[in-house]
């Protein structure tokens, strides 16, 4: 074993006046310590660059996520427009629904009345038929019948 202790250095510098803390002399091989202090400065910088890549690829998501909610918020706003729309012009569309309703009502109320008044027609013109047949008759035995009480009367 090695009893020597390593005498503390003191780092560059010349003279400024200000007092830079002294590095021990490390035993052993410096060459490896390099090394690994090379390697442990790389994986820093590849852990860093990582967290970036990691951080860049969360802004992307992120920036997406809100184009996404804008995108569905607009559509929203789309069906609420169509949906006052749809109740603007409903009011309107009853109202012609009710008229057509209506004027289909009055169309079969008007077919029943014209087959009564057809049936109508067809009882009066059977009547006006009747009616002057019958005078013509009555007519016609009141001549007999004058002719007939004539003829007594002559003879009487």
């Amino acid at each position: 074993m090695n009893t020597q202790r390593a005498r503390p250095r003191q780092m560059g510098g010349g003279g400024d006046g200000v007092r830079r803390p002294l590095i021990p002399k490390r035993s052993g091989q410096p060459e490896e310590v390099g090394e690994q202090q090379q390697q442990q400065a790389l994986v820093r910088q590849v852990d860093v660059s990582g967290m970036r890549v990691e951080e860049q690829l969360q802004r992307e998501r992120l920036v997406e996520a809100v184009a996404i909610h804008e995108g569905l918020e607009d559509l929203r706003e789309v069906t609420e427009e169509f949906m006052a729309l749809l109740e603007e012009q409903q009011d309107p569309i009853d109202t012609i629904e009710a008229r057509i309703e209506a004027a289909l009502k009055d169309v079969r109320e008007g077919r029943v009345q014209i087959v009564e008044a057809t049936e109508k027609a067809s009882k009066c013109q059977k009547l006006l038929c009747f009616f002057p047949a019958m005078l013509t008759i009555i007519a016609v035995l009141m001549l007999i019948a004058l002719f007939v009480k004539g003829q007594m009367k002559e003879l009487s």
